[in-house]
């Protein structure tokens, strides 16, 4: 209670059914869930209504929360940041439906909680402090047992329900001074057996016991850790044959394509110098969203010498992509197969997303040529076949093809709790609410922005888990919550279309000079020779800095991703077009008459002076 002293703050439901957080005590059914068309069957997500629910007094308590009296707070600044996280889980990701019915039980905790922590600061707190006796009715919260009589005096004075314990040893010691009418709380504290647990035990000790709430904090916060995708054994690249000239030439380009996997010449110069198309250089096309330019013009200057491989050893996930590499859908000439493989990819789409959201996941990149194989499925099974009975047997052997694809792509994440392979590998072919024969250059260009960003999420994670060793220990929590601080939403696996012009990508110099901030926090910790500007520590940053720092951060990013992962990483774009919806979030502290088009720092602020 000492520790803790807001749990005592957790309040009963309300009195009124129609109350708006009357959904902080629901517990969603089988009804509330949609069942989604998808490869895998058991997934789904919870109605938007309800999540709308969820939602409403959720904001409002994150946006009071955030306000600077509360700044110190720390569990109420951990749960107003990981509130609107698992609400945007609930809403982009898919799941299977005992995974939601966990986190709209998270959500609820958390909000109980944080509502405890900021009444206990502004009210209960003060009263205490104050030693005055409230003659207001008690509080209708739960309370807490206690033996200690000064926490109890203290409770009593502020209004908060007590049950006053004394060991039965000390009954001979014990004198009653007077008798008197206790006052009853509303509500009860249910003392039968709880009810035997489902999921696994987080925690075992002494209910009493402060680990026991550290135990359960630390859930919640593992909940939004991801595992390393690249963390695969050491191995050396397999040789696959490369095509045939024959094969080829009807293209000059495709007789430079890479392979991932494909064996390599020996190098004549000192310089990588790998097959096929020029991953360090962007491809025009009106469905590929722009780069940024910094990061264009960083991947371009990226020093290929063999020189700067931090690791000889080869991972065999290296050269893998964890979604669809954008660039690999503008290289098909013929418009048809284009369509073909956008199509493939968003009948796969969320079934290849949720294989790395789930606990243990094992899921790995995959090589360009496995991806190609993979949407390329049905541009193959329609081609044209001498002879029915031919076509038969081969349209048996491409759906055998496509089931042992899809297995070796999905990995463990067909052994979660209700989640299975659909044997039609059936699934939706939609993008935003709109058929697939519906969507226009700007559509493509918005499913192509998605994948860019998740791989460049991806392997911003992945890098920074190689060179700091975080992926099993318990600063991973530490280092993925950096990380999601880079982006506008705080989420490594979802990139909704909304933020795509934001953060990283923001044409507005002081939001995109405070992201770019949280990504030089995270490149602290790397290793190699920075440029001088990540180093700078300043309030202040005027236009011309946040183009220094820009440039900066992406020449290390990419320069410190291709030493690690020996290729080109995948770097963040723009969308073309706008996608409303997205309000960042407000800054840490507010500031007066700020100087036009400058960044303050607050961050930095704060670490100055932790009192402001």
């Amino acid at each position: 209670m000492t520790a803790l002293p807001h749990l005592a703050l957790i309040r009963y439901p309300p009195r009124e059914r129609d109350d708006p957080i009357c959904i902080m005590w629901w517990f969603p059914d089988d009804s509330h869930f949609l069942w989604e068309d998808s490869v895998l069957v058991g997934l789904g997500r919870l109605q938007p209504a309800y999540i709308a629910r969820l939602r409403g007094p959720c904001t409002t308590l994150v946006e009071r929360a955030r306000h600077d009296s509360y700044k110190e707070y720390a569990i109420a600044q951990e749960y107003a940041a990981l509130i609107p996280r698992f609400l945007d889980r609930l809403t982009f990701l898919l799941a299977p439906f005992r995974t939601t019915q966990l986190l709209v039980r998270e959500i609820q905790r958390m909000y109980l909680e944080l509502q405890a922590c900021l009444n206990w600061q502004d009210i209960y707190q003060p009263r205490m402090n104050a030693r005055v006796t409230v003659d207001s009715k008690v509080a209708r919260v739960i309370g807490t047992f206690t033996m200690n009589l000064g926490i109890c005096e203290d409770l009593y004075r502020s209004g908060i329900p007590i049950f006053l314990i004394r060991p039965s040893d000390q009954i001979n010691t014990m004198r009653i001074r007077s008798v008197v009418t206790p006052v009853h709380p509303e509500g009860f504290i249910p003392v039968e057996e709880a009810i035997r647990p489902t999921y696994r035990s987080i925690y075992r000790g002494p209910a009493t016991d402060e680990k026991k709430y550290l135990a359960i904090r630390r859930f919640a916060r593992r909940l939004q850790v991801y595992a390393n995708p690249f963390n695969e054994h050491r191995v050396e690249p397999r040789a696959e044959p490369l095509p045939t000239s024959s094969a080829l030439t009807d293209r000059k380009a495709r007789t430079e394509r890479y392979s991932p996997y494909a064996q390599r010449k020996k190098l004549q110069s000192d310089l990588y110098e790998p097959q096929g198309q020029n991953k360090f250089e962007d491809l025009p096309d009106p469905i590929l969203p722009p780069a940024i330019p910094a990061w264009r013009d960083a991947l371009r200057q990226v020093n290929q010498s063999k020189s700067n491989f931090v690791d000889p050893d080869t991972l065999g996930s290296d050269f893998g992509y964890a979604f669809p590499e954008p660039a690999s859908f503008i290289a098909y000439e013929k418009k048809e197969r284009r369509s073909s493989t956008l199509r493939c990819w968003l009948r796969y789409r969320d079934a290849l997303i949720y294989r790395f959201s789930f606990e243990g996941s094992q899921a790995r990149p995959m090589s360009g040529k496995a991806w190609r194989d993979l949407l390329g499925l049905d541009w193959f099974e329609n081609a044209p076949s001498t002879s029915q009975s031919k076509k038969d047997d081969n349209q048996k052997t491409k759906s055998s093809s496509r089931r042992e694809l899809l297995t070796d792509f999905l990995q463990t994440c067909l052994q979660a709790e209700g989640v299975s392979l659909d044997e039609m590998v059936r699934g939706k072919e939609a993008w935003q609410g709109k058929d697939f024969e519906n969507l226009q250059d700007a559509d493509f260009e918005e499913i192509l922005w998605e994948m860019g960003e998740l791989n460049f999420r991806q392997e911003l994670l992945a890098l920074d888990i190689r060179i700091t060793n975080s992926d099993s220990s318990i600063d991973a929590i530490h280092r993925q919550e950096l990380i999601a601080a880079c982006f506008p939403g705080g989420q490594l696996l979802m990139a909704p279309l909304s933020e795509a012009n934001h953060g990283l990508a923001s044409y507005d110099g002081e939001e995109r000079c405070r992201h770019l901030l949280a990504l030089r926090r995270l490149m602290r910790d790397w290793p190699g020779k920075k440029p001088d500007i990540l180093n700078v520590d300043q309030l202040r940053w005027r236009p011309r800095d946040t183009e220094d720092l820009e440039i900066a951060v992406a020449t290390f990013y990419t320069q410190t991703f291709f030493n690690y992962f020996r290729r080109a990483p995948i770097i963040p774009r723009r969308l073309s077009h706008n996608v409303p919806g997205f309000v960042p979030p407000p800054p840490i502290l507010e500031h007066l008459n700020p100087a036009p088009n400058t960044y303050y720092d607050m961050t930095y602020l704060l670490a100055l002076d932790p009192t402001l």
